[in-house]
């Protein structure tokens, strides 16, 4: 080993100390002038992955209570039939409500929704917050077009609702009293239960962070695969007897004291008619083809059938023997 000189080990202990202050001159410039001085970009977060619908082993089907619909639900999932509130049901058919396994309402399917739904209030901003087509159903008007949405509704004056639900021919959850339109009038939808602290109308920002988180939850997977598995089979509609004084009711979709309304209506509109196949049209909502109204001798037998033309509903009449 060649021993350094006293003058060459000064040299190396200046050079030393001088590249130890440069160091820390450095340090001290990048504490104060970051900018300066590149680093290292942090990696980007991982982009959410939605969740995929549970496996087929784990759902069941259930059937609605008038037997022309059916859709399935997680096997840890209830669905209730359920009466209909007053004024939510045009024809008197029952509402039915699904819950999850804590037992809290997720959806409700409603067919032939009244006019007393709730709709958004004048003012209200809907935001999109998802939307997911849905494979053809048969005999849903623009069947094509269906999907699955979701949307947010805020308002200055009233709280948050994030609802998500079946749609058609590319309407939202907002239109036409609140509801879409499938094969008529057809409800089916549900609400996100929102935390008291931010469902307020002080906290629109912080209830679309919830609706948007939702979407990547098992939960949401699991209600877009309920909502696509709707299938309507109007053969399968159960018939229900009504009983009159003069005449005998089969109806379909329709309850038996709108049933008597409707055709009582129809019998006095055209209560001058003898002609057989004579048609009215009953608060707009039902056409009446009334067949053996007016003739003087009666037998038993059809006396007219009318149909809900808004929607799911029909019934029939017989002419009772006295």
């Amino acid at each position: 080993m060649v021993a350094l000189s006293q003058g060459s080990r000064r040299v190396a202990a200046v050079a030393g100390a001088l590249a130890a202050a440069l160091f820390l001159s450095s340090c001290s410039l990048q504490q104060f002038f970051p900018k300066a001085f590149p680093t290292e970009a942090p990696p980007p977060e991982p982009a959410p992955v939605r969740a995929s619908p549970a496996a087929d082993s784990e759902w069941k089907t259930v059937i609605t209570d008038s037997g022309d619909m059916a859709f399935r639900i997680r096997s840890d999932w209830t669905m209730e039939v359920v009466p209909s509130e007053p004024g939510f049901s045009a024809t008197g058919s029952p509402a039915h409500e699904v819950r999850n396994a804590e037992g809290r309402l997720i959806a409700t399917l409603q067919q032939n929704p009244g006019d007393d739904l709730p709709e958004a209030l004048p003012g209200a901003a809907i935001q999109r917050i998802d939307s997911v087509p849905t494979p053809d159903v048969p005999l849903l008007v623009d069947s094509d077009k269906a999907q699955v949405v979701f949307d947010l509704t805020t308002h200055p004056n009233a709280k948050s609702h994030p609802i998500y639900g079946l749609t058609a021919g590319g309407k939202g959850l907002h239109g036409n009293k609140g509801y879409p339109l499938l094969a008529g009038p057809l409800q089916f939808q549900g609400e996100l239960a929102l935390d008291k602290s931010i469902r307020s109308a002080a906290h629109p920002e912080e209830a679309l962070e919830a609706a948007k988180a939702y979407v990547y939850t098992q939960e949401y997977a699991d209600l877009v695969a309920m909502f696509q598995s709707l299938e309507y089979h109007p053969k399968e509609a159960k018939k229900t007897t009504c009983e009159g004084a003069s005449f005998v009711f089969t109806t379909k979709n329709i309850d038996c004291d709108t049933v008597v309304q409707v055709y009582q209506l129809a019998r006095w509109n055209r209560a001058w008619d003898s002609r057989k196949g004579a048609t009215v049209r009953v608060a707009d909502d039902y056409k009446c083809t009334l067949d053996i109204l007016g003739a003087k001798n009666l037998d038993p037998g059809v006396d007219g059938t009318c149909k809900y033309s808004p929607g799911y509903g029909s019934f029939s009449v017989k002419w009772r023997q006295q």
